[in-house]
């Protein structure tokens, strides 16, 4: 059973992850885009949104279930501290760019679609803290 969750926990890795980066690398290819073809563009976009949501909606449920076995020792594993508590930093961030995703979509643009990637911005180093702090900590 915990093969499966493992597995379960790399494929929201993979989809969140994923999604931030593939986010960073299409908003620097396309910068260059007029005013009027931006919003559109943008908004397009929101598949790897929902991909993102996905992918941490799966690492938090998964993780839960793989972590049970540490609870009893959290106090000595502070690597371990510091990545559930960017976890639930980045829910956080991952939540308020959700809110604006359906902000912008709602005005068709406009400075709700301006705020998505200053946010995520925050959360993509995030998520790297959290995969080195796992790393350090179950290596």
């Amino acid at each position: 059973m915990r093969d499966a969750i493992l597995f379960i926990h790399f494929l929201g890795l993979i989809l969140g992850m994923g999604s931030g980066f593939a986010s960073l690398f299409i908003g620097a290819a396309n910068k260059n885009l007029s005013n009027e073809e931006r919003p559109k563009f943008m908004l397009r976009l929101r598949a790897l949104g929902y991909m993102g949501l996905i992918g941490i909606i799966l690492l938090i449920i998964s993780g839960g279930y793989l972590a049970t076995p540490y609870w009893s020792v959290i106090g000595s594993m502070p690597f371990f501290i510091a990545k559930l508590s960017l976890v639930v930093i980045l829910l956080i961030l991952v939540l308020l760019i959700d809110r604006q995703w359906r902000k912008a979509i709602k005005n068709n643009g406009g400075p709700d679609l301006a705020a998505i990637p200053k946010l995520g911005r925050l959360a993509f180093p995030v998520g790297i803290l959290i995969l080195l702090f796992a790393v350090l900590q179950f290596h």
